[in-house]
């Protein structure tokens, strides 16, 4: 018997529990932690010490459980507190995205409200804006404009300085002139009483008559040529005179000019720097406000900015945030499937237990039959042996008589002493094979038999032959 199939004491099939204990190898018993040994004395060998009424021979069923693995109870328990710690991580996880999720639809609400606020304020400042470039060009031409006037204003302003300096020059050098010419005029004056002394002298001589012609023409000559010097100088000096007045009543003229002129350009002066002031008012007016609005759109570019980042940034947390709910759920499916397999592990487990408690319940069952059994076989052992010792002597007692009964055959004398101690060296034999059944290690086993069967005498010499053990 090679291989043999365990039946069970409920009457199930073996494949379906031997199918069940395979979806869970862990939990499998042993061959060495489950072993149901059968062990028969020498009358199981011996197919004349079996009676007539076909006396059941019990096995014997040790049954051992499985040791507990602790830290693999305790890893298991590990495993699930932290797959439990990963469902709850995971569903806070699942909050905060659908809390992100809402601040991510309340921000891109927030953007598109700031996005119109800032079109619409495009959109409001465009025309004042435009008010204000035009405005602003309008004033820049005025200033350009009046930077012009000014710059030609200045131009001739410089050559009426320019000029001033000229006729300052001129009086300068006509009071040079004027002294120039005083002193000629007293030099002159000098000559001429220097002449008239000279001529009243000189009538004063020519009453006399002692002077001769020639000097008196000389004295006259002298006296026509110093008249005539005195009426050119006199002229002359005249002439200055003339030349000195009209340049006083230039010059006056020219300062005149000068001081309308000077006038005139302290008026522009001051025109232009109320006209400068008034279109730097309102320059500085239109440049405030153009501060303000470009503070305004920069103001709108930085928060769209600071916006448009805080929504990157929410978007690149709810991607990772995804990414790590993929990856949670993934080991979330393995944790399932693991607890899974632990809760088949864990039925199977208790199914074998109950097996195991059968078993016993069997085992013990067995053991109360293997004892009654036991002292059967002794019994009958005892009444063997009388038997053959019977035999022995029923059969001396016919050789004795054979020898007897042929004294001249010298063949059945030699073999009469042989064939005498067969049944002794029988008994040894079948003693020796008792004794040898009952030393032996119990082998592993082939079949189970349910207690309240009797077996047949072919069945229980195969099991005297083959001594059984039941694994699981």
């Amino acid at each position: 018997m090679s291989s043999s199939s365990v039946d069970t004491p409920d009457g199930g099939p073996p494949t379906a529990r031997r199918g069940a204990r395979a979806a869970c190898p862990q939990a499998e018993l042993r061959p060495s932690s489950m072993v149901m040994e059968t062990s028969t004395g020498p009358a199981a060998r011996d197919p004349m010490a079996c009676a007539p009424s076909g006396v059941p021979s019990v096995s014997s069923i040790h049954v051992a459980l499985p040791p507990l693995d602790r830290s693999a109870v305790r890893a298991s328990t590990s495993q699930l507190t932290g797959i439990l710690e990963h469902v709850t991580a995971l569903a806070a996880l699942e909050s905060d995205h659908e809390e992100l999720q809402g601040q991510f639809r309340a921000l891109q609400g927030r953007v598109g409200v700031l996005e119109e606020e800032l079109t619409s304020a495009y959109e409001n400042a465009a025309p004042f804006v435009a008010h204000c470039q035009h405005a602003y060009d309008m004033l820049s031409g005025q200033l350009q404009a009046s930077q012009l006037e000014c710059a030609e204003m200045r131009s001739a302003l410089a050559q009426r300085l320019e000029n001033s300096e000229e006729i300052k020059d001129v009086q300068q050098s006509l009071d040079l002139e004027k002294q120039m010419r005083a002193e000629e005029t007293q030099w002159f004056h000098d000559q001429i009483a220097d002449f008239e002394a000279t001529l009243v002298s000189a009538r004063a001589a020519s009453n006399h008559p002692s002077v001769s012609g020639e000097d008196l023409h000389q004295v006259r000559s002298e006296r026509d040529r110093a008249l005539q010097r005195a009426a050119e100088s006199d002229e002359a000096a005249q002439a200055w005179e003339a030349s000195s007045s009209a340049l006083e009543t230039a010059s006056a003229q020219l300062r005149h000019q000068v001081e309308i002129q000077e006038a005139k350009v302290a008026d522009l002066q001051d025109q232009l720097g109320r006209s400068t002031r008034s279109f730097q008012r309102q320059l500085d007016r239109a440049h405030e406000e153009l501060d303000r609005v470009r503070d305004r759109t920069v103001d709108a570019e930085e928060q769209l900015q600071q916006t448009t980042a805080e929504l990157h940034q929410r978007t690149q947390d709810r991607d990772h945030i995804a990414t790590n709910l993929r990856a949670h759920q993934t080991q979330v499916a393995a944790a399932l499937s693991s607890i899974a397999r632990l809760e088949r592990r864990a039925n199977d487990l208790q199914v074998d237990r109950a097996l195991v408690d059968r078993l016993q319940l069997d085992n013990a069952t067995l053991s109360v039959d293997l004892s009654s059994a036991q002292r059967r076989c002794s019994d009958l052992e005892t009444a063997r042996s009388q038997a053959v010792a019977e035999c022995d002597a029923i059969r001396g007692r016919i050789a004795n008589l054979m020898s007897f009964a042929q004294p001249s055959t010298p063949r059945s004398r030699s073999a009469s002493p042989e064939r005498l101690p067969r049944p002794s060296s029988l008994n040894t034999r079948k003693r020796g094979r008792s004794r040898q059944s009952s030393r032996s290690p119990s082998t592993p086993g082939r079949r189970h038999r349910s207690p309240g069967k009797s077996p047949s005498p072919a069945s229980s010499r195969a099991r005297s032959r083959s001594p059984l053990r039941v694994t699981q």
